[in-house]
């Protein structure tokens, strides 16, 4: 399934996460542990309210000097992780 820049993501309820040097660790108490780095934890901080992969990507493209398509095809690649990991849901 392809997502689209209007698609809204939000996170599960059962994901918990938490700082381990410098990486944040995720785990979905129905599946697995997940770490990510500085990119992945800005997403997961973005992830607190419902968002749309548009509102990722644009928050990204200006904090990380990332072209807009470029960003939004690696912001839906991790968002597709997440929820394959059990941590964030598409909004319905």
């Amino acid at each position: 399934m392809e997502f689209t820049a209007a698609d809204v993501f939000e996170r599960r309820n059962d994901a918990l996460s938490a700082s381990l040097g410098e990486e944040l660790v995720f785990l979905s108490l129905s599946s697995c542990y997940f770490a990510t780095g500085n990119v992945g934890t800005r997403i997961w901080e973005l992830l607190a309210q419902p968002i749309s992969l548009r509102e990722i990507s644009t928050a990204l493209g200006k904090e990380y000097a990332v072209d807009a398509t470029t960003c939004e095809r690696e912001s839906a690649a991790f968002l597709r992780q997440l929820i394959d990991a059990g941590l964030v849901r598409l909004r319905a």
